[in-house]
C-alpha cells in the first residue's frame, strides 16, 4: 500500500460515512421534534399525498360540523320566537272565552280587544325574528307548496232538498219561514255575521248571498255530475277564488281560501236553537283551513355535508297567517259574544298550527344533532387514518435518533483519526 498526501481514501470514506449519518440523524431529530413520521413528501410521496387528501377532509367535516353549530343556533333562535307566540295564543284564547261570556259588557270587551290586538302585535314581532340578519318565521323562509287545506268538518245536508239549491231551509224537519237564521264566519281574520229570517231561502243561496258576496260559490253536485272540474257522489261544491271548484263529500277533499271558519244556527220563536238543523248542518264551526299554505320565500339551505345539502322552511306565524288578522289590517274581534266565541276557535286552529310548526322545528333540531354525531364521528375515523399514515412512533423513532447520534459522533472520531494517518507521513520527511 503506497503512501500519499494528496488524496487520503481512508478520511473521504470516513467523510462519506459521516454525511450519511448526519442526514440520517438529521431526519430522526425531525422527525422527533415534530412527532410526523412523514414532514414532506420526500419521506414518503404516496403517503404525504394520501394523508394531505384525509387533511383536507378532516376541514371540510370540521367546516360542515361548524356549520350545523351554526344552523342549530338558527333554528333554535325561529323556536324561540315561536314559542313565544304559543303562550300568546293561550293568552288570546283565555281573553276570548272570557269576552264570550255575558257577565262581560261591550265595554268590558272592547277592552279586552285592545288587548287582542297589542298581542297580535307581539305576533308579528315574533314572526320578524333574525339569525344574522335573516327573518325566519315570516314567510321569508317559507316554501311555496299545496299543503293540506279545505274543510276539517262537513256540512250535512240530507233533507235540505233537491240537489242544486232549489230546496227552501223550510224543508227541513221543524224549520218554519219565520225562524231566524244566523250566519257567521271569520273571514282574513276577520269575524262577520248576519242574522235575517229564514223566508224561503236555500242554504246554498244563503252561503253564496251572504258569505261570499260573489267570492265564494256554493252547489250541488250529483252522482256523476259536474260542476267544473268537479264531479263526483251527492255533496256540497264550493267555488274557491284560489282553485276554483272544490267537492266535499264524508269530509273529503280540499280547496284553499280565505275562510276559517263557517258557521249557520237556526233559531225558533221561542230562542231556542232548531234540533232538526243543528243535526242536519252540523252545528258548530267548521274549519276551514286559511291559504296561509301559499308560500312566497325562498327556502334555507342548510349545508350538512360535504355532499349534502338540506332544504329548510319555516313556516309563516304572523298573525294574518294564522287567521288572526285580515287583509285589512284588522285583528278578529272580541267585541260581542258571538264574534269571541268564533275568536276562541280561531284561536285554537291558530295554536294548533303553530304547536304544528313548533314539532316540525324540533324535529329539525334532533335532526341537525344526529347529522352532527355523524359528522362527529366521521372526522374521528379520519383522524385515525390520517394518525396511521403520518404520526411518528415515538420509540421507534427516539431509537432511531439516538442510533444516529452514536453512528455520527463515531464517524467523526474515525474522520479525525484518518486525518492522523496522514500526519504520520512527516515522519518520513524528519531527517
Amino acid at each position: 500500500m503506497s503512501t500519499v498526501v494528496n488524496t487520503n481514501m481512508e478520511s473521504i470514506r470516513t467523510l462519506g460515512v459521516l454525511n450519511k449519518n448526519n442526514v440520517g440523524l438529521n431526519k430522526a431529530l425531525t422527525k422527533v421534534s415534530t412527532g410526523m413520521k412523514i414532514n414532506s413528501a420526500a419521506d414518503n410521496a404516496s403517503g404525504w399525498a394520501i394523508s394531505e387528501k384525509m387533511r383536507e377532509r378532516i376541514r371540510a367535516l370540521d367546516q360542515v360540523n361548524q356549520n350545523i353549530q351554526n344552523d342549530t343556533a338558527m333554528v333554535k333562535t325561529a323556536e324561540g320566537g315561536l314559542a313565544n307566540t304559543i303562550e300568546i295564543l293561550r293568552t288570546m284564547k283565555e281573553r276570548a272565552l272570557n269576552a264570550a261570556n255575558d257577565s262581560n259588557k261591550d265595554t268590558d270587551r272592547a277592552i279586552i280587544q285592545k288587548e287582542i290586538e297589542s298581542l297580535a302585535n307581539q305576533i308579528d314581532a315574533n314572526a320578524n325574528v333574525k339569525y344574522n340578519g335573516k327573518t325566519l318565521i315570516n314567510g321569508n323562509t317559507f316554501k311555496t307548496g299545496s299543503g293540506e287545506t279545505g274543510l276539517k268538518g262537513v256540512f250535512i245536508l240530507t233533507g235540505v232538498g233537491e240537489p242544486g239549491g232549489s230546496g227552501a231551509l223550510t224543508e227541513i224537519g221543524g224549520i218554519v219561514s219565520s225562524d231566524q237564521y244566523t250566519i257567521s264566519w271569520v273571514k282574513n281574520g276577520t269575524f262577520g255575521s248576519k242574522t235575517g229570517e229564514v223566508g224561503s231561502k236555500t242554504l246554498t243561496g244563503l252561503l253564496a248571498s251572504e258569505v261570499g258576496g260573489g267570492e265564494i260559490g256554493v252547489t250541488w253536485v250529483t252522482a256523476g255530475g259536474e260542476v267544473g272540474d268537479v264531479k263526483g257522489a251527492d255533496g256540497l261544491a264550493f267555488k274557491s277564488p284560489f282553485t276554483g271548484w272544490a267537492f266535499y263529500n264524508s269530509g273529503e277533499g280540499g280547496f284553499k281560501n280565505d275562510f276559517t271558519y263557517i258557521n249557520i244556527s237556526i233559531i225558533g220563536k221561542d230562542g231556542n236553537s232548531k234540533d232538526a238543523a243543528t243535526a242536519a248542518l252540523n252545528n258548530g264551526w267548521v274549519n276551514v283551513q286559511s291559504a296561509q299554505d301559499e308560500g312566497t320565500g325562498t327556502p334555507l339551505s342548510f349545508r350538512i355535508g360535504e355532499e349534502t345539502s338540506m332544504e329548510v322552511s319555516f313556516g309563516n306565524m304572523t298573525a294574518a297567517a294564522l287567521g288572526l288578522r285580515g287583509t285589512d289590517g284588522r285583528v278578529i274581534s272580541v267585541t260581542s259574544k258571538e264574534s269571541a266565541a268564533a275568536a276562541a276557535g280561531a284561536f285554537d286552529t291558530a295554536l294548533n298550527r303553530a304547536l304544528e310548526e313548533q314539532t316540525k322545528i324540533g324535529a329539525l333540531e334532533n335532526r341537525l344533532g344526529y347529522t352532527a354525531d355523524n359528522i362527529a364521528t366521521a372526522t374521528e375515523n379520519v383522524q385515525a387514518s390520517d394518525s396511521a399514515v403520518r404520526d411518528a412512533d415515538m420509540a421507534k423513532e427516539m431509537s432511531d435518533f439516538m442510533r444516529w447520534s452514536v453512528l455520527s459522533q463515531a464517524s467523526q472520531l474515525m474522520l479525525a483519526q484518518a486525518s492522523q494517518n496522514s500526519a504520520s507521513v512527516l515522519q518520513l520527511l524528519q531527517p
